[in-house]
Order: structure tokens, then sequence, then C-alpha cells
């Protein structure tokens, strides 16, 4: 004589089922640490200097105020004096790419 659960249940694949279900969840976290044991990044020291340049920078007014005020009281004061060969000098690096 063969006992069958109510509705027709077969308590063997159930338990079969759960088995099956926790040892796939344990080789989905073996595969994620293994996974996280080479998914690593190093970040240079070169990099990095870079990096707290460029915040430091950041940081920094893009206009230097007190060389435009010193230059305009020169010019209001009739004393601001350009000298004609720097300004070619620099038009002509400018010119052929070179930096100035």
């Amino acid at each position: 004589m063969k006992i069958l659960p109510p509705d027709g249940v077969n308590i063997r694949n159930l338990y079969g089922q759960q088995i099956q279900g926790v040892q796939t969840d344990a080789n989905a976290v073996r595969e994620q640490q293994r996974a996280a044991e080479y998914d690593r990044v190093d970040i240079s020291a070169d990099a990095k200097d870079i990096e707290n340049a460029r915040e430091f920078a950041k940081d920094l007014p893009d206009v230097r105020m007190d060389r435009i005020a010193e230059i305009k009281e020169q010019v209001a004061a009739g004393t601001y004096r350009v000298d004609s060969r720097d300004i070619a000098e620099r038009v002509l690096q400018q010119a052929v790419g070179l930096p100035a």
C-alpha cells in the first residue's frame, strides 16, 4: 500500500528541488567571490597626483583680479607699456604652433 500526500504532491521531488536550489545559491555566491578577487582597479600615484591638482585648480579663480586691477591702474595713469617685440614673438609662436 502506498500513502500519497494530499493533492498528489511528491515530497521527495520537493525536497530535491529545495536541495538543488540551495546548491545553486551556494554556487552563485562562490562565483561572485571569485569574480571579486579578479575585478580590481589600482590607481597609480601619478593619477592620484593629477586628481589632486585638478581639485586644487578647480578652486582657483579663472581670472587674476589683482593683475587686472594693476593693469587698469597703469592704463588710467598712462604708464602701461607694451613691448612690441614680445607681442610679435608670441604672435609668431602661435602661428607656427609653438607653446607661448
